[in-house]
């Protein structure tokens, strides 16, 4: 079996820029919640400092839009789909009391209300084909549901045996998770049955041995994500068995007690929050390990460490790989995010000896690196290139040539070998071991590269 070392996300180095999605002008706070893969975001903001919460759609290079209400005060966009519709919740112009509803956003236009005869409502999602699906309250309960097309009600995809449900995400397969409670008044992560022909039969998705949890978001693939107690009481990110055999994934933290899966693409990254330090409140936006192997990344990490923000959490991500959330911008406010990766090439490096054994005195490891066509190996920092985002190269020796004689130029560079036999001692890696090497060029452009050497200890006794 080959072993890796670690995650190819896992680099020390900036892989995304960070940019401020701002606020209304004179506003105060702000959040994205949603981004579609042309990477068009929601969310909401407040119209003044302390003030109402509106749905906004943000703009990267200008101004945010305000998205309206139905007629009442506030509201709130949860999710825009790939066509640029944008569902959420918004109140409307009630007499006695502030009546929230589903509510379809026209920007620019007359929004639309989704389930007008429901005193609640809500709509938490849609999908690439306008089906749209939150929450309505009927009776004693509030009910997951799926909002009908120019229908006054909603239809509902019952529980679990309890009073309440919600369903917070549905993919283009209309496969529809969020969570339900009980019959023992326990709320659990639960897969509806979306079915209108009776019996409905909802999987309810389980825990992490404990007692409560709750998906929150399902790719295309129908995979699973969101958070569930643990047997020792904290809720951690989880990554659900979809089959309701409870053979589910606790996707850990960042060394804090708690954290949430908020996310999946259909690249199968996961993003949320994860508490960072035990005991105390240090949630951090994450882009979770989707083996449960504990390699979970701050995202904190991977922007410019100059920047000044502080990330939060990531509520959502897309097919390209595109984050948002919200957190502390450089003047200490919260505000909504954008994480753009930065375009990472991909380099060929062959790594000497072939063979690395553990127990030899050898001085240095040799990487040879090339760059793809239009590339020149020349414009490499070599103070940039380290070996697993652990060890870094030697400023020299360094050497241009084309060392293999395929005509295709090569940076030479060296790796002090007694770290890189530190690492893998740490590790306890034997056998065939894929290494990374990364940098960047003079202009900030990325690249890896990973060659596989056999790793012995042929000196253990």
């Amino acid at each position: 079996m080959m072993a890796f070392l670690c995650p190819p996300y896992a680099q020390a180095r900036i892989l995304y820029e960070v940019i401020d999605l701002g606020t209304f002008e004179g506003g105060g706070e702000s959040i994205a919640s949603s981004i579609n893969n042309s990477g068009q975001i929601v969310g909401k903001a407040q119209v003044s400092p302390w003030g109402v919460w509106r749905a906004c759609l943000f703009n990267p290079d200008g101004p945010i839009m305000d998205l309206g209400t139905l007629g009442g005060q506030g509201s709130v966009a949860g999710c825009i789909n790939d066509y640029g519709i944008i569902v959420g919740t918004a109140d409307i112009d009630y007499p006695w009391y502030p009546r929230a509803n589903a509510c379809r956003f026209v920007p620019g236009g007359e929004n639309i209300s989704l389930c007008p005869r429901s005193k609640l409502s809500g709509a938490m999602a849609i999908n690439n084909y306008g089906e749209t699906v939150g929450i309505y309250e009927a009776g004693a309960g509030v009910w997951a549901c799926r909002f009908i097309p120019y229908y006054p009600y909603a239809q509902g995809f019952g529980s679990l045996g309890g009073d309440d449900s919600r369903a917070e995400s549905i993919n283009d397969n209309g496969q529809v998770v969020g969570a339900a409670v009980t019959g023992s008044s326990d709320t659990r992560a639960c897969l509806f049955d979306t079915d209108t022909t009776p019996p409905r039969i909802n999987i309810d998705l389980g825990t992490l041995g404990g007692l409560g949890s709750h998906a929150r978001s399902i790719n295309n693939s129908g995979e699973i994500v969101g958070f569930a107690d643990t047997a020792s009481g904290w809720m951690h990110a989880c990554l659900f068995d979809p089959t309701g055999g409870w053979d589910n994934t606790d996707l850990g933290t960042l060394g804090g007690d708690e954290s949430r899966a908020l996310s999946i693409n259909d690249a199968a990254q996961i993003v949320g929050w994860a508490d960072k330090t035990a005991g105390s409140w240090s949630r951090r936006a994450t882009l979770f390990d989707r083996t449960g192997g504990g390699n979970n990344f701050d995202l904190n990490d991977a922007i410019d460490p100059g920047s000044g923000w502080t990330l939060w959490h990531a509520h959502s991500i897309n097919d390209n790989g595109w984050i948002v959330g919200s957190g502390a911008n450089p003047a200490g406010s919260q505000r909504a995010y954008l994480l753009v990766p930065r375009p990472v090439i991909e380099a060929t490096v062959d790594i000497q000896p072939d063979t690395l054994n553990l127990q030899s005195r050898l001085p240095s490891i040799t990487c040879h690196v090339e760059l793809p066509a239009g590339y020149d190996v020349g414009d490499i920092d070599v103070g940039t290139i380290v070996l697993e985002a652990h060890v870094p190269a030697q400023s020299h020796p360094t050497e241009l040539g084309d060392y293999d004689g395929d005509t295709i130029g090569d940076l030479m560079v060296k790796f002090p070998a007694s770290a890189v036999r530190t690492l893998l001692l740490e590790l306890g890696l034997l056998g065939d071991v894929a290494l990374t090497v990364s940098g960047e060029l003079i202009d900030g452009t990325l690249f890896d590269g990973t060659d596989v050497i056999k790793v012995i200890d042929k000196g253990k006794s």
